[in-house]
């Protein structure tokens, strides 16, 4: 996976978290939902910068299994 877009799915991710849970904090002051805002933000932009020393994450991608076809031994078949 290319570093651009590995980053950019991490961003996204941040982000997203952050607008769902905005999304609960309906009931809550502006200001508290604005330092969510900022924190979220600030999490985006240091991110490429923190993804270096991180540990790596390795997700399955669809399309990149291996597959090993196994032919079936006929009953008389002999190793040779």
């Amino acid at each position: 996976m290319t570093l651009l877009l590995s980053y950019s799915i991490r961003i996204s991710i941040v982000l997203g978290i952050g607008l769902v849970s905005l999304r609960f904090m309906r009931n809550q002051p502006a200001a508290l939902r604005h330092l969510v805002l900022l924190s979220v933000a600030l999490a985006a932009l240091l991110l490429p910068a923190i993804l270096p020393i991180m540990p790596p994450i390795d997700l399955p991608m669809p399309g990149k299994e291996s597959v090993v076809v196994v032919q079936p031994q006929r009953a008389g078949a002999r190793f040779g």
